[in-house]
């Protein structure tokens, strides 16, 4: 049991996937504001906000529960919302790697507790949504949020049973997904 500090580098990242290595698509980032400043652990989703670029992600509005999620960021992109600034990805100019989320893909954060409650093996099988922390600029995922309506995530596994701030596993729903195989 032990009591996890959260970090800037406590990102959300993949842990396993039937496929072996966890699939990675090169998306190209909005030229929307909202879709300035994507970094690798972010939860990034389809532009929804500009109807013709649905095809472009930005990372995910933290108080606005998205059915559009592409996945997790695996890499920078530094657009500023300006034309023809759209940043770097991995390669391609305005292009950001992302580990796409797919039901046999499972992805590891970290939960953002309360007071002294600790990760325990009940979380398993619960859905629960994943959520932002602007001062450490993480996602993380909040045990105490079990609304109908903010639910993104399914809970598969809990690593270290009785660590607070601890680790858990987890499918995004397919209800949240752009790709459903």
């Amino acid at each position: 049991m032990a009591e996890n500090t959260l970090s800037s580098n406590s990102i959300v990242r993949p842990y396993r996937s039937a496929k072996g290595s966890p699939r990675i698509q090169h998306v190209q980032a909005s030229t929307f504001a909202a879709g300035s400043s994507i970094l690798l652990g972010d939860v990034v989703s389809s532009d929804t906000a500009v109807g013709s670029a649905y095809h472009r992600i930005v990372k995910m509005a933290a108080h606005i529960p998205s059915t559009a999620i592409w996945g997790i960021a695996a890499g920078n992109c530094g657009a500023d919302g300006s034309t023809g600034a759209l940043g770097l990805g991995l390669g391609t100019t305005g292009n950001v790697p992302v580990w796409v989320a797919e039901r046999d893909t499972e992805f590891i954060g970290y939960t953002k507790d309360q007071g002294s409650t600790a990760c325990q093996s009940t979380l398993i099988g619960t859905v629960r949504c994943i959520a932002r922390d602007s001062t450490l600029n993480i996602w993380y995922v909040d045990t105490a949020n079990s609304t109908a309506g903010d639910v993104r995530i399914r809970i598969t596994d809990v690593p270290n049973p009785g660590d607070t701030n601890g680790a858990v596993v987890f499918r995004f729903l397919s209800t949240a997904l752009v790709l459903t195989d």
